[in-house]
């Protein structure tokens, strides 16, 4: 299975998920740099995979179709923080981890009633 298909079925049952129905999420496309490569070859362009795609196989325009499709797939109210990432790129990662944190720490203080 494209392990794309497969994040998408596996998030899905996340979302559906009784006990995380209004869990705000953080979700990380890691490998940036490995879709950006694969989008240059133009081996198969996206429409292969996902035929609903029908915009050019440019990263930003790949990027902003999977990020519908994730959010599309939650439907509680809840908060969908995406963040499209190379792993590897340090100062990328210097700079979505604190995002990441400060959501996190904003998370548990609206739950606990402190916001």
């Amino acid at each position: 299975m494209n392990r794309m298909l497969d994040a998408l079925v596996l998030f899905e049952q996340i979302c559906r998920n009784p006990l995380l129905a209004h869990t705000d999420m953080i979700l990380f496309f890691n490998k940036k740099d490995v879709l950006e490569k694969k989008l240059k070859s133009g081996n198969q362009p996206v429409s292969a995979f996902f035929p609903d795609y029908h915009g050019p196989n440019e990263t930003k325009d790949v990027c902003k179709f999977f990020k519908k499709k994730f959010t599309n797939l939650s439907t509680d109210e809840r908060s969908i923080y995406i963040h499209f990432t190379t792993g590897t790129d340090i100062g990328q990662m210097k700079a979505v981890a604190p995002v990441a944190c400060n959501i996190t720490i904003k998370a548990s203080l609206k739950s606990s009633g402190l916001l």
